[in-house]
């Protein structure tokens, strides 16, 4: 997996590090309060999965995800999954 997000003059690039950015995802969940499903959620969601197969493979129901995903929305203060991905990625722990 590598993403290029680009978003208010800003270019970042991710190169295919699974261990990266397990480990970025793993902050973003400490920084952001994330439940083990939302974090477990937020990981397929930066393998760029649609939620269908984000449900099937949590074996919840797209209604479930869904939920997660608001839920992580709301703990984030994004609103969009490509935004979501930005946010998770450049977490980084407070000071």
């Amino acid at each position: 997996i590598y993403w290029v997000i680009a978003d208010a003059g800003l270019v970042l690039f991710s190169f295919g590090d699974p261990a990266l950015s397990e480990r970025r995802l793993d902050m973003a969940a400490r920084v952001y309060g994330l439940s083990p499903a939302q974090r477990i959620l937020a990981g397929h969601v930066a393998e760029g999965l649609t939620l269908t197969e984000i449900a099937e493979r949590m074996q919840v129901t797209a209604n479930t995800a869904r939920t997660h995903l608001n839920r992580v929305f709301d703990k984030t203060g994004v609103r969009t999954q490509p935004a979501l991905v930005r946010v998770l990625l450049t977490a980084i722990a407070p000071v």
